[in-house]
């Protein structure tokens, strides 16, 4: 997902590396981009690379996404972790009916790729929440 952006500091050659840190705050409107009273509505400040080197200084209005590798990593978790937790379902049905000693059957299997695919869909909000980017948002252009 991209996003606008506004960069309010920049810290030259703080990186071991020599490249300076940019760091940006989201923006809600085109209003917010000119405005420095700092209402509530301003999010938290995050930090963004700017792997193209696109000329940026402090005020510049960008555009920032995520790494497309980033976001190919997610997407295919996304899909395969509940698909391969429905799987685990299937499998599973049987030992735990036999724990509450009954037999298994379709209705039971049903029910356990459920409970699997409900879980599945919990542990990615929690994981997804504890959980950040590896690398920084990358400034995509400027607006």
């Amino acid at each position: 997902m991209n996003r606008k952006a506004l960069i309010t500091a920049i810290e030259p050659s703080a990186t071991p590396n020599g490249e300076p840190i940019l760091y940006a705050a989201p923006v809600t409107s085109a209003a917010c981009a000119s405005c420095t009273a700092g209402c509530e509505k301003r999010q938290h400040v995050f930090a963004v690379a700017n792997p193209n080197g696109i000329e940026v200084r402090v005020g510049s209005l960008v555009l920032v996404g995520a790494p497309k590798r980033i976001q190919a990593v997610e997407g295919i978790l996304a899909l395969l972790v509940p698909f391969f937790f429905a799987i685990a379902g299937y499998f599973c049905a049987a030992p735990i009916a036999s724990c509450f000693g009954q037999t298994v059957s379709e209705g039971w299997r049903a029910s356990m790729v459920l409970l699997f695919l409900f879980a599945s869909s919990a542990l990615m909000v929690l994981v997804t929440r504890k959980l950040t980017f590896p690398s920084k948002p990358h400034i995509l252009s400027l607006c």
